[in-house]
């Protein structure tokens, strides 16, 4: 507005009042342009020779004029451009009562005494102005003190950051133990309990183990799955597996359970890509994955197959299993605890039974295995058994000495059983030795397997092959019999044959522990100088036979001058026979000395 004195014009300017107040629009406009570039920040630079002292910004190299000030579009000073104006107008029109005497260059003192005096008049004058840059030196000052505490709270978490860096550093160093250094084959002797796999893997299935002591060859050394393992190819053709060192390193921040941070259920967000299986297990087949910022709600938290997982029911009613890390201390099995006792009966040199007693265990029991192998050879006669459970609550194995290349000697029996889940553990060993079969030089008439059989002396019929068995009847010397079986029994040998009434009856025909007679001396009995063939004239009555035995029963006779045609000569069974063919085509024998 313009006000006329006297024809001299004075122009005075003001800041619009609003009903939400100055000093508002003054906050807001700093707010939003930033503080950064405010009028605050100018320092008093120098003092023009005719005592006007000049303000210039830090961030400009020419001070500006307050025109320059007004039409300028994007100043550092934060104030409204007409608002500037006024007021710069203002301190011009005062700064001739504020002169200093001397047009030299001011002081720092000087300018200083020259600034302080100044800023008197100023709020003197005008409160409205002290007002306006009292508030905007409050915003900056606090401006200010925020970025101070933005600047050192970001140093402090950097300097936190690389302190806790350099902790995990020392916490995950561990020094791996070393790794035992083996031939490419030979022997190993097993340090501890080992478990024997078919396949080098961690999560293959345990087939049987190896306790600490025991011993095997191994052809082949691997590295697989984070361990060393030695191979071997076992007595039935299938390679085997053990691992004998762990080669892989863990942390000991990695090996912290990670379910200290899960709740039971909850919303789990994924740092990284994770597998989803149907089963809680590393070797169950991945179905999709989760990627990184992706979230699922989990209504179960669990440790299976050393590790931990978290579980949910899909929109389909699948429950899925997401393997979000390795168990630090997985939980310990039950130990297993199997007993069982090896007894060898029944014994001989063609067989023995192998009995299993007080058998038990705590993880259940599928079967019960019987491997048995002699020294002779090695193991190529080995046999898995698989016993069969008896009415004792025993179990038992028939081993035949033929069924293993009729070896002598010692013989192994070792025990395993197959446990509930799978598992084969041995329970225990022993051993036995089974003696040649010995020469038998006793006694026995050398008869066809059936036959016919005449006696030549009075024996007993009996219903066992017993000596003690009851006589049930006699034969006669001379009486004959068919019989269908010869066997050996109670020190006698017996031909045994089935009754009319359908009962079988036994014959003791030698004993079988007397002495086998001697064949008589071919000096005992005088022998006639025959022909090999020719027209023999009997000097007496003798017997005709079917075979060449002195046991063999006539068959009928020739009497004192009666004469036959021999074709053959011999002599067995002590005598000297002579032998023709007979009209109806059997071949008779005669004894003649």
């Amino acid at each position: 507005m313009k006000k006329n004195f006297y024809n001299h014009q004075e122009q005075r300017f003001s800041i619009r009042k609003y009903t939400f107040g100055a000093a508002s629009v003054l906050i807001g406009c700093v707010l939003f342009l930033g503080v950064q570039n405010a009028a605050a920040d100018d320092q008093l630079a120098q003092v023009s020779s005719e005592g006007n002292i000049s303000v210039q910004p830090t961030e400009q190299k020419n001070a500006e004029s307050p025109t320059d000030q007004k039409t300028k579009e994007g100043s550092a000073v934060t104030i409204d451009s007409a608002a500037q104006s006024a007021v710069v107008k203002e301190e011009n029109m005062s700064n001739n009562a504020l002169k200093p005497a001397s047009s030299e260059t001011l002081t720092a003192k000087t300018a200083a005494e020259y600034a302080e005096a100044k800023t008197s008049h100023n709020v003197a004058k005008n409160p409205t102005k002290e007002k306006t840059n009292l508030a905007l030196a409050d915003v900056k000052e606090a401006s200010n003190t925020a970025k101070d505490k933005t600047v050192k709270t970001a140093q402090n978490v950097q300097l936190q950051a690389k302190k806790a860096q350099v902790q995990l550093k020392k916490q995950t160093v561990q020094k791996s133990p070393a790794q035992p250094s083996l031939a490419p084959r030979g022997n190993y002797v097993f340090k501890k309990r080992t478990a024997v796999k078919n396949e080098p893997k961690e999560s293959s299935p345990n087939q049987f183990f190896f306790d600490a002591g025991q011993k095997v060859y191994y052809d082949k050394l691997l590295e697989n799955d984070g361990y060393q393992w030695l191979s071997y190819i076992s007595y039935s053709g299938v390679r085997r597996y053990a691992p004998i060192f762990a080669t892989k390193t863990t942390s000991a921040a990695a090996n912290k359970e990670i379910k200290n941070s899960l709740s039971s259920q909850g919303t789990y967000h994924f740092t990284k890509q994770t597998d989803v299986k149907n089963e809680p297990k590393v070797s169950s087949p991945t179905q999709f994955s989760f990627y990184k910022g992706d979230q699922v709600y989990y209504d179960k938290v669990l440790n299976a197959d050393n590790h931990q997982w978290l579980s949910y029911i899909s929109y389909s009613g699948i429950r899925r299993y997401v393997l979000i890390g390795e168990s630090a201390a997985p939980a310990k099995p039950s130990a297993i605890k199997v007993s069982g006792k090896i007894t060898i009966q029944n014994k001989s040199s063609q067989q023995f039974d192998v009995v299993i007693s007080e058998v038990s265990s705590n993880q259940g029991l599928r079967t019960v295995l019987v491997p048995v192998w002699s020294e002779e050879n090695g193991q190529d006669d080995l046999i898995w058994y698989r016993a069969n459970k008896q009415k004792d609550n025993h179990y038992k194995v028939t081993v035949k000495i033929k069924d293993h290349k009729n070896s002598t000697g010692q013989y192994n029996i070792h025990l395993y059983y197959l446990l509930g889940n799978g598992q084969q553990v041995g329970v225990g060993a022993r051993s036995t030795t089974v003696e040649a079969p010995k020469k038998d030089n006793r006694a026995r008439l050398n008869l066809p397997a059936r036959g016919s059989y005449t006696f030549t002396k009075e024996v007993s019929v009996k219903n066992e092959p017993k000596m003690s068995s009851a006589t049930q009847f006699t034969f006669k010397s001379g009486e004959r019999i068919n019989y269908d079986k010869v066997l050996e029994n109670d020190g006698y040998q017996w031909i045994s044959y089935i009754s009319y009434s359908g009962i079988r009856r036994y014959i003791p025909l030698l004993s079988a522990s007397a002495p086998k007679p001697r064949k008589q001396s071919q000096s005992l009995s005088p022998t006639i100088n025959l022909p090999l063939q020719g027209t023999y004239r009997f000097t007496k009555r003798v017997g005709v036979k079917n075979e060449a035995k002195a046991g063999s029963p006539d068959l009928f006779s020739f009497n004192k001058g009666d004469s036959v045609y021999y074709d053959k000569v011999l002599k067995t069974d002590g005598h000297q026979w002579i032998s023709y063919i007979s009209y109806s085509g059997i071949r008779r024998y005669i004894i003649i000395a």
